[in-house]
Parts: structure tokens; sequence; C-alpha cells
């Protein structure tokens, strides 16, 4: 009986849980859709994942050009041309978390 109160009671909590976040959500959207962020015309792009980028670069244009945004999140691009082939490298440079800049740079090239 006592491990099925438990259990009832996680249940519950993971529920409250689920439903703070879905409004949390729902409100982030919602800050997003108001501050209409350029990153948001990028295809594919949805209000949380702007919501990221606009929280880590904040206004863009305080970078002169995408290669800065990309030294910002410790990211150096290099590009390969060869005839018709391009090949796009991206490297961490360590100024950074690996992880929040692969996140970011993963979400954005994705959406290209």
């Amino acid at each position: 009986e006592y491990l099925q109160l438990e259990l009832s009671h996680w249940l519950q909590l993971n529920y409250e849980l689920n439903n703070h976040v879905e409004s949390l959500k729902t409100e982030i959207t919602k800050i997003v859709n108001e501050l209409n962020p350029t990153c948001l015309s990028i295809k594919g792009l949805g209000a949380m994942t702007a919501a990221v980028i606009v929280a880590e670069f904040g206004a863009f244009d305080r970078f002169g050009s995408p290669d800065k945004m990309l030294a910002f999140v410790g990211l150096d691009c290099d590009q390969h041309k060869s005839g018709t082939m391009q090949r796009l490298r991206l490297r961490w440079t360590g100024k950074r978390s690996p992880c929040k800049s692969a996140d970011l740079t993963k979400e954005c090239w994705l959406r290209l």
C-alpha cells in the first residue's frame, strides 16, 4: 500500500510538472511572437528554438557578419569549393560550451 501511495504521488507530481512545462512553452511562444525576431524567418525554425537563439545572441545587429556570430558561440566555419561541389566544415574553437554551440548551429544549419 505504501508503494502504491508513493507511485500515485510521483505520477501526480509528473502530471503537474508536465502541465507547468506546457504553460511555460505557451508563454515563451507568446513572447517570441511579440518580439518577432529575424531568426523566425528561417524556414522550419520554431518559437522555442528562436527563443534559445535570441537568448544566446541578443540583438543580431551586434554582429557584422555570420562569421562573427559563429565565433561568438565558439565555432569556426571553413568553406571549400571545388567545381560544383561545396563543403562547409564547422570546428569548435573552445571559446564556448561545445554542446551549446553544437545545438545552436545544428538548429540553424538544418533549417536552411
